[in-house]
């Protein structure tokens, strides 16, 4: 978990910078998305999965939780047999990833709240045209390019994710839905372990060459977060820029 915050906050906090502590948006947010997922989770697991103690179903979720979206890659348990809203929590978590500035991998909780924050002026803005809303994120206004920058990211990642997953599916035809779309999450966002026939009790050897190769560069791609490796992809970049 501390490795998944911004590490930015220690340098605040060493300098005993408080007033930007406070301002500070994106590790709060981090830890209650956190807090709120691993409640539902242990409820789910309790209620719904049964057979399993409070405190027994409360370390499975936190472990795997904080492993998760660290992209620490570590499986306490095997989450796949845990109830599909809890796995669905969790592949939720495999695309956020942690804070930005950090050792974590995911799109980044700073882009996911940015986002959130430019869809509710959007629409505010689809029947009050003449609202001026500015946007801050850790007390700060971003610019707009910001913006349309962060947009792009987030849908340049769904997008990849997207055809990634049929192109697995085709790569491996006997591959299930769920186990095409954990081994995209997985490298993509660099977690580890996935979902189905890749999940925390399986691993990757039985994929052709050809898919490892794919899951080898989709991991590549989202490390470096996709815009570096995919401008060295376009010649015409080189030439113009």
């Amino acid at each position: 978990f501390l490795g998944s915050v911004s590490f930015m906050i220690y340098v605040f906090l060493i300098k005993r910078r408080w007033e930007r502590l406070k301002a500070e948006e994106e590790a709060k947010y981090y830890f209650l998305m956190l807090l709120l997922f691993f409640i539902i989770i242990l409820v789910d697991l309790v209620v719904v999965k049964k057979g399993m103690t409070t405190a027994h179903a409360a370390r499975e979720a936190f472990f795997n939780i904080l492993s998760v979206s660290s992209t620490t890659g570590f499986g306490a348990s095997d989450y796949d047999q845990w109830p599909l809203s809890s796995r669905l929590l969790l592949l939720i978590l495999m695309a956020v990833g942690g804070c930005a500035g950090s050792t974590a991998g995911g799109i980044k909780m700073n882009r996911v709240i940015l986002f959130a924050k430019i869809a509710g002026r959007e629409l505010a803005r689809s029947f009050r045209p003449n609202l001026v809303h500015r946007i801050k994120l850790n007390g700060v206004s971003p610019d707009e390019q910001v913006f349309v920058t962060t947009s792009f990211f987030i849908a340049l990642a769904g997008v990849v994710a997207g055809v990634s997953v049929l192109l697995v599916s085709l790569l491996q035809p006997a591959l299930d839905f769920e186990s095409s779309v954990g081994s995209v999450f997985a490298t993509l966002f660099n977690i580890g372990p996935g979902f189905g026939a890749v999940g925390p009790t399986d691993n990757f050897a039985f994929f052709s060459p050809a898919t490892l190769l794919l899951l080898s560069f989709l991991m590549v791609l989202g490390r470096l977060e996709f815009i570096a490796v995919l401008v060295l992809l376009v010649p015409s970049l080189w030439r113009k820029y």
